[in-house]
């Protein structure tokens, strides 16, 4: 009987090894949310100034989820930066929707462009620890 318990224990403590962490997990559901507000962008970038609020819309949709995805402790920082080129993305598409000066537009898309950058390399970090 104990070895029976003693083998079904060690079962369990590989398969529970087998699945996803919460780390890898959350790298999996940013590397799809980053590649749709990625194609966003790209569609903003080929829309017509009066014609951007449907694709904005749908950038704030993703950025809600990127916002409400389970996060764990480690990877804070990197949500952080997620969320500020999302932020910021979305920032300048609405100055530049709203004709503000160009500056403003341009600060905008260059804070994004920070932000990108730094969840870009926060992300390898989390990545170099899952292997």
């Amino acid at each position: 009987m104990k070895r029976l318990v003693i083998l079904m224990l060690t079962a369990l403590l590989i398969l529970a090894g087998c699945g996803n962490t919460a780390l890898e997990t959350y790298l999996e559901e940013t590397a799809d949310i980053t590649a749709r507000f990625d194609d966003a962008i790209s569609v903003a970038n080929n829309t017509p100034r009066m014609q951007l609020s449907g694709v904005i819309r749908d950038m704030q949709a993703i950025q809600r989820e990127a916002e409400a995805l389970n996060t764990p402790e480690e990877a804070q920082e990197n949500k952080e930066y997620l969320l500020e080129w999302m932020d910021y993305t979305i920032a300048g598409f609405l100055v530049f929707m709203g004709q503000e000066e160009e500056l403003k537009i341009e600060l905008a898309f260059a804070t994004a462009k920070g932000g990108l950058n730094r969840y870009v390399q926060t992300r390898a970090k989390l990545e170099d620890q899952i292997r």
